[in-house]
């Protein structure tokens, strides 16, 4: 568990030095936290404390250059996840509390100031931890794996309903990453990948399942963070399995942008070296490279 924290400049000149800048350090010691920008402002809660699983809610104030205290989570989390349903609402759903998976979830609103206020969410329908989550349009929420499961799980956030479920992730997932791309080739897609080298990417038009290129590297996206940027999708970080242990991934940053063309792989971003052990990144590219998909629907 660290409590470094880092900003990532995904515009900057693709060196290392500039791919991360320190920032103070985080109050706590802890991981699988969720985060958000509310209110403008960085916000970070829960996530597994050297005490156990947290609750414990921190907003970093640029002006003042700190970390300061908010509103706590209702339930303690720990690996839960979140997205932010509109523009004054951030869910966040299950995670493990002080004894086990939970279904439960909660949404938080703020008003100026930054500050937070919170009440209980909808249940899930079945307790989930280690999953992603993302809002896929003005009213629908996407959950997708978790626990080493494939299940894929659609909320109507306007109506609190949970809609059919959508065909499981080809294999199962925990501690995944997810996020949205979008271009004129295959329309919305979202991507998914998670405790291994496989990604995989769902099709709004046909609502189907394909292969992504493998990531690079061995088993290192566990516990990565994902950023959408137009066409790219950002992988940050993660561990992977070396040795018997957690090893953190020397890939720092490293984006993918869908094409239908046969050279397509996972470009570096930028690199950090984080074990003299890890192993070098390979480059892989689309195993589903000439794939052909028809009339746009970007909903469900």
């Amino acid at each position: 568990m660290l409590h470094t924290v880092e900003v990532v400049d995904l515009a900057g000149n693709n060196t290392a030095q500039n791919c991360s800048t320190s920032l103070p350090d985080y109050p706590i010691a802890m991981a699988w936290g969720v985060g958000a920008m509310v209110d403008g402002r960085p916000t970070v809660c829960g996530g597994q404390s050297l005490q156990g699983p947290t609750g414990e809610c921190f907003q970093y104030l640029h002006g003042n250059s700190q970390w300061v205290p908010v509103s706590s989570l209702q339930t303690p989390r720990a690996a839960p996840a979140s997205s932010l349903v509109d523009s004054e609402t951030w869910l966040v759903t299950g995670g493990w509390d002080s004894q086990d998976a939970t279904n439960s979830s909660e949404a938080w609103q703020w008003g100026g100031g930054g500050g937070l206020s919170g009440h209980g969410g909808p249940d899930l329908p079945l307790p989930l931890s280690g999953h992603c989550q993302l809002t896929v349009n003005s009213s629908q929420v996407m959950m997708l794996g978790g626990g080493g499961g494939s299940g894929v799980h659609v909320l109507d956030w306007g109506s609190g309903e949970w809609l059919a479920q959508l065909p499981d992730v080809p294999t199962g997932l925990s501690r995944d990453a997810c996020g949205l791309i979008e271009n004129s080739q295959n329309g919305r897609e979202v991507v998914v990948l998670g405790n291994s080298t496989d990604v995989h990417l769902f099709n709004f038009r046909n609502g189907t399942w394909r292969d992504g290129p493998d990531l690079e590297g061995e088993d290192l996206s566990a516990s990565g963070a994902a950023v959408q940027m137009g066409e790219r999708f950002v992988v940050l970080g993660g561990h992977g399995e070396e040795g018997g242990g957690a090893t953190p991934t020397p890939t720092l940053c490293t984006s993918l942008t869908p094409r239908d063309t046969s050279g397509s792989r996972w470009p570096p971003t930028s690199r950090r070296r984080r074990a003299a052990s890890s192993p070098s990144p390979s480059r892989t590219r689309w195993q589903d490279a000439h794939h052909e998909l028809s009339q746009p629907d970007g909903t469900f």
